[in-house]
């Protein structure tokens, strides 16, 4: 059986804060950042959060432990594998 393609990081952290009923503005302060503009990088795929805030986003937007962990390794595979293709055939 086939599995369904996972969402891009930035995709789903952008419809999880929004099916939480959150704006950006309140994830970055409920998160202890002084503006919006981490939050929106990670929605536009700028940057991905860090690491130490991944537990209070599971919690803050009510999703599967599991099935981020799952879209955010999916994106490291994602990630590598454009930066080798590019290292390796240019």
């Amino acid at each position: 059986m086939k599995s369904k393609k996972l969402p891009r990081l930035s995709d789903f952290l952008r419809e999880s804060r929004e099916a939480a009923n959150l704006t950006q503005r309140e994830v970055a302060l409920r998160l202890h950042y002084k503006t919006a503009q981490f939050v929106s990088e990670w929605e536009r795929g700028v940057r991905s959060p860090p690491g130490s805030v991944l537990r209070t986003l599971v919690d803050l937007y009510g999703i599967s432990l599991h099935r981020f962990y799952d879209i955010i390794m999916e994106e490291q595979i994602r990630t590598l594998e454009k930066e080798l293709k590019k290292d390796l055939f240019g």
